[in-house]
């Protein structure tokens, strides 16, 4: 099984839904103006990716996250959302050393604002492990994605489906690494 299969186009719009619906709109609190440019910004990366207009919708996420670094600050949460759609828009246009250092950066800030073991960092924990499974990088993948379980495990239960995807993807990594291993059963 190739890397490159394992996460298609319908897992990465997937998954950036996900984090948009779950961060919810990024919105600004020091203006009301930078508030509704955010989220005029976030429902126009939204509508982008339902086009399937990608080149658009890295833009209107780069300039959603230069607004939000402006609006909260480069270490905020907020900041460290933006940070995540963008990577997860990178991860799909094969930009995934962009998307890595993306994902690195945000969890960083996620760890300092939310704690370590928080599901926002294992979200990012787990983000950060489908890239490194992207780009061969392997045993890296593994250390994030077990991150990723352990704090889905005690957050939300082992049979959790968000704890369950985690066990899913390290069966298609450890089927990627080993492709006679599933021939040979």
């Amino acid at each position: 099984m190739n890397s490159k299969k394992i996460f298609n186009r319908r897992a990465w719009v997937f998954l950036l839904a996900i984090f948009i619906l779950e961060a919810g709109t990024v919105e600004a609190k020091k203006t009301s103006e930078g508030k509704a440019k955010l989220k005029a910004l976030n429902e126009k990366l939204v509508a982008y990716g339902a086009e399937g207009k990608l080149p658009e919708a890295i833009k209107t996420a780069e300039d959603a996250l230069q607004l939000a670094a402006k609006e909260y600050g480069p270490k905020e949460i907020e900041t460290a959302k933006a940070m995540n759609n963008l990577a997860n828009l990178y991860m799909y246009a094969g930009k995934t050393n962009e998307a890595v250092g993306l994902y690195q950066r945000a969890i960083l800030i996620e760890i300092v604002k939310t704690g370590q073991d928080s599901t926002e960092v294992a979200d990012t924990y787990f983000n950060l492990g489908l890239a490194y499974s992207s780009q061969g990088n392997y045993n890296e993948a593994r250390q994030m994605l077990n991150r990723s379980l352990l704090i889905r495990s005690e957050k939300l239960g082992p049979n959790h489906p968000e704890t369950q995807k985690v066990h899913k993807i390290f069966s298609q990594i450890w089927e990627t690494e080993h492709p006679h291993a599933k021939a040979l059963s």
